[in-house]
């Protein structure tokens, strides 16, 4: 059991409190989000409008963790966190400056920046440093002045080492609250938006978020043109770490496939991460069709390229394990085997190692996704999620460009 020390208490006390301060007016980027904004962007709701689309970032410097304790605990990860102290300080400022100007250029309003979890590295070694990875973070959404509110779904490294789910909580979950105007006590929300339905869910509250991701899709069915399920781990495997996916593992296959229908029912466009790697699929269910988004924001190289990139539903199968060969090989078979169990369901599929960001555009019933690699502003190709979605059978390649 680990003790808590009382000036913590009183931090989270403070943190938690200011929430309800803020819910009128807060601040991101020099603008201001009250309620009158909001409302003035529902009455725009029949204007086509977009959101930038952030995957992993991890964002980390040195002085945020306790680094006896990740060598006593987690040796295996320093090579790691230097790679991600690298891309915070010499290509995060970048991207956010590039998202900033690209969000300027867009002729729609922008009205969210969606992050797909893992916003921090997490791996700290306290609550106090991880408190203080989450405000430097957010200090870097800020100076970034995206303009926009900036929602984030939780990933596992903003939940990994000690105090690190509280930190969540109290840092977060009160900075999002401020962002949606209204008090959030759990990172499964959802936020109405015009024509549109988000739905951030939670995929670290297994037991909890099957029975309220039901209840929450029933509730708004039909008073949405558009649902979209943003969680970070992948729902349908698209990469060589097929086993990472939500309600994966094999004593699961119940809630799975639960978990699947209702996406199906709903004809959900889910947006994930969590792999590091850009994937477009479509699955079939018992009760209709979803489709999956994946975007990686992870840039090595301001001029890292798209590459390993395979397309068609043909290319979707067990081979695609070949795409990482060194990846846990004592798992091979086991990930084999859940890709071919997928394939027959797959009717669309696209992956690559493709580093960058998207910007998704809703025009009435239409939605559309940019996608864009490396530094630049390098625009990749152009999705149309609708007629993925809403496709009979499997896809022509023609609806990407």
């Amino acid at each position: 059991m680990t003790m808590t020390n009382p000036a913590d208490l009183s931090r989270r006390a403070f943190l938690k409190g200011s929430t309800t301060a803020l819910l009128g007016a807060s601040f991101l980027g020099g603008l201001p989000i009250t309620r009158a904004h909001a409302a003035a962007a529902a009455a725009r709701s029949n204007a086509a409008w977009s959101f930038g689309l952030l995957g992993d970032l991890h964002y980390d410097l040195w002085e945020h963790h306790d680094m006896d304790w990740v060598k006593r605990e987690k040796p295996n990860d320093i090579r790691q966190i230097e790679g991600y102290v690298r891309f915070t300080t010499e290509i995060l400022p970048h991207l956010g400056t590039e998202l900033r100007d690209v969000i300027a250029a867009t002729p729609n309003d922008v009205d969210y920046v969606i992050n797909i979890g893992d916003f921090v590295e997490g791996l700290c070694g306290s609550y106090e440093l991880q408190v203080k990875q989450f405000e430097d973070a957010l200090d870097w959404v800020r100076e970034s002045q995206w303009g926009a509110p900036y929602l984030i779904t939780k990933g596992n490294h903003d939940i990994t080492g000690p105090g690190a789910d509280e930190a969540f909580d109290d840092c977060m979950l009160p900075f999002m609250s401020e962002q949606v105007g209204r008090q959030l006590d759990s990172a499964n929300f959802v936020v109405e938006h015009k024509n549109a339905l988000f739905v951030y869910l939670d995929c670290y509250d297994r037991r909890q978020i099957l029975p309220w991701l039901s209840e929450t899709l029933e509730k708004h069915t039909g008073q949405h043109e558009h649902i979209f399920v943003v969680t970070h781990q992948p729902v349908v495997p698209y990469h060589a770490r097929a086993n990472w996916t939500v309600f994966g593992h094999p004593n699961q296959a119940d809630d799975r496939k639960q978990f699947l229908d209702l996406l199906g029912k709903h004809h959900v466009i889910a947006l994930t991460g969590h792999l590091h790697r850009y994937g477009f699929v479509r699955r079939r269910t018992d009760t209709g069709h979803f489709i999956e988004l994946a975007v990686n924001s992870i840039v090595r190289s301001p001029d890292s390229r798209p590459r390993q990139v395979w397309e068609g539903v043909s290319e979707y199968g067990p081979d695609i394990v070949t795409l990482e060969p060194r990846f846990s090989p004592d798992t091979e078979e086991m990930r084999r085997e859940i890709l071919a169990n997928e394939q027959p369901h797959i009717e669309h599929f696209e992956c690559g190692n493709v580093e960058g960001y998207g910007m998704v555009h809703v025009d009435g019933s239409q939605v559309s996704a940019d996608l864009y690699y490396g530094l630049g502003k390098n625009h990749w190709r152009t999705l149309d999620l609708t007629a993925v979605l809403h496709a009979k059978g499997p896809t022509p390649f023609d609806v990407t460009t």
